[in-house]
């Protein structure tokens, strides 16, 4: 098929370190297609999706279709969102990151959502 959004694909490697990671033929999905790929690690064990995280920087990053795939997921699992913002000492004021980050959670409605704001070094090392 040719008209989906995601694709669910399960994960075990063989080969090389990436491959050992997701397997070869997931691996090479992964850099090839250009939808969602969701990978399910082996010996996983479904639980349902309480918690979505969201790390952004801002508003401008949100799209009408990231939201709506979001709030789909939160409406099946009844799950809660946290926006996170890693505010880095270079970076905003922790302030202005809260007055952004409730921009951003006003896309989402009356959804139950948290807004998080980090300190941290760089923003790998906040998420």
């Amino acid at each position: 098929p040719t008209d989906f959004d995601s694709l669910i694909i399960g994960g075990k490697g063989h080969g090389d370190l990436g491959d050992s990671v997701f397997g070869n033929v997931t691996a090479e999905i992964v850099r090839r297609t250009k939808t969602n790929v969701w990978v399910v690690p082996p010996h996983t064990f479904f639980t349902p999706v309480k918690n979505i995280v969201l790390a952004v920087k801002n508003e401008a990053l949100i799209t009408n279709k990231v939201v709506s795939y979001i709030k789909e997921i939160m409406d099946l699992f009844d799950s809660r969102l946290h926006l996170i913002n890693i505010v880095t000492k270079y970076g905003e004021s922790q302030n202005a990151a809260y007055l952004e980050m409730e921009e951003v959670k006003s896309h989402f409605g009356n959804a139950e959502t948290t807004v998080h704001i980090l300190p941290a070094e760089n923003v790998v090392e906040g998420i």
